[in-house]
């Protein structure tokens, strides 16, 4: 299967050149409390590199750092950009395209790489230079999320097709195999600094379900009406973000809290999706109109979403916003847009004017969250000296 195809599984930005199709997920074990967001966002376009005819944007740090692709007419190429200048990352030695998926604060990228074989392998990119990730078995490999501490998630096709497949966590490039609960098919598209991971899998009765695994524990997650759903990202207080399915083609995308979802809600069509979600609890993905008319990158304001093209200026008149994908703790968001021609091209929106509401959010969740730390840190001395030792389980 090539690059282009298993991007379908990946990620939510359509681009009818390429015929790619991206998304991005996340998870919720805290209540959801309605963060503010800026009035206005100025707007810089992410070129590919030269003689390109296309990019795409994945996913972004804190730092600003940008990971996704440059696409030409043979091939593609996993770019890091740095402001707006696209940096070619390497390819593994058989490789014909690569994309870049996930990168953390490190600015540490993972992907994966299309070999001449048609395979694919999975990767990590420190600086430009790429290093497979092995598997225990199989064929086919991808990698979609890094944390800060290197922990990359992914999945590995074992026999067959791509309903065949485990989800994995590599520590240190070493790969362990989530449990699937016995089941055939699981992958993992998230993790959070502290080692959490989501992702979906196909249970018993043959759907596929939201799931996070803390340690090697998998967790199911409560769905919509008709069961089926998946997670995508998780960020560092534990919220995840995806999508589940009403009815068999309507799906819209959540929050959950917990493993209880809300529903939030689309521009008015009956497909939305939530791809990534800042440690802010602002959550990004995009959302079709009535009766699929168009599709808009929306950031969702409470369980209201908005269309994120109504907060740009006239200035990029002839392109559209299709979907986010990424956004970091500043509120900077990237993703892709269109114009009529189809043609793609990466963007990285910056807030106007941060919200003071925001930033005082974001300061009580680093209290709690240090508050947090400091408790396990007293309950580990104590157990410490209780027992002599302290094991710590992932």
């Amino acid at each position: 299967m090539g690059i282009n195809a298993m991007r379908i599984v990946a990620l939510g930005v359509a681009s009818r050149r390429s015929k790619t199709l991206f998304a991005f997920v996340a998870l919720v074990p805290f209540g959801f409390t309605a963060p503010s967001f800026a009035a206005s966002y100025t707007l810089t376009v992410l070129d590919s590199l030269s003689g390109g005819t296309g990019s795409g944007a994945t996913g972004i740090n804190d730092a600003g750092q940008v990971g996704g692709y440059s696409a030409s007419r043979s091939n593609d190429t996993a770019v890091i950009w740095n402001g707006t200048t696209p940096t070619a990352l390497g390819n593994l030695s058989n490789g014909t395209s690569c994309c870049a998926f996930g990168i953390n604060n490190a600015g540490q990228a993972v992907g994966f790489s299309s070999q001449t074989t048609g395979t694919l392998r999975s990767v990590i990119w420190n600086d430009t230079t790429p290093t497979a990730l092995g598997t225990p078995s199989g064929t086919n490999s991808y990698a979609y999320g890094i944390n800060s501490a290197g922990q990359v998630v992914g999945g590995f096709q074992t026999v067959g097709d791509y309903t065949h497949s485990q989800a994995v966590i590599w520590n240190g490039g070493a790969p362990t195999v989530l449990n699937a609960l016995g089941q055939s098919y699981s992958t993992a598209y998230g993790i959070n600094n502290a080692g959490v991971a989501v992702g979906g899998l196909t249970t018993a009765a043959g759907n596929q379900t939201a799931v996070i695994w803390n340690g090697a524990t998998p967790t199911i997650l409560g769905e919509l009406a008709a069961n089926q759903g998946f997670a995508i990202g998780i960020n560092n207080l534990g919220q995840v973000v995806g999508l589940s399915y009403l009815t068999a083609d309507t799906r819209h995308a959540v929050i959950w809290n917990g493993v209880t979802p809300t529903d939030l809600g689309t521009l008015g069509g009956r497909i939305s999706q939530a791809n990534a979600i800042n440690d802010a609890g602002q959550v990004v993905g995009m959302s079709y109109t009535t009766g699929l008319a168009a599709q808009y990158a929306v950031l969702w304001d409470g369980t209201n979403p908005i269309d994120l093209n109504t907060l740009l200026d006239s200035s990029n008149t002839g392109w559209t916003l299709s979907s986010a994908t990424g956004i970091n703790l500043y509120g900077q968001i990237v993703g892709t847009e269109i114009n009529d021609l189809g043609q793609g091209r990466a963007f990285l929106l910056t807030p106007d004017v941060p919200e003071p509401s925001t930033w005082a959010m974001l300061l009580l969740g680093f209290a709690g969250v240090g508050f947090m730390a400091h408790c396990r840190k007293k309950n580990a001395r104590s157990e410490a000296d209780a027992r002599g030792s302290l094991a710590l389980a992932r």
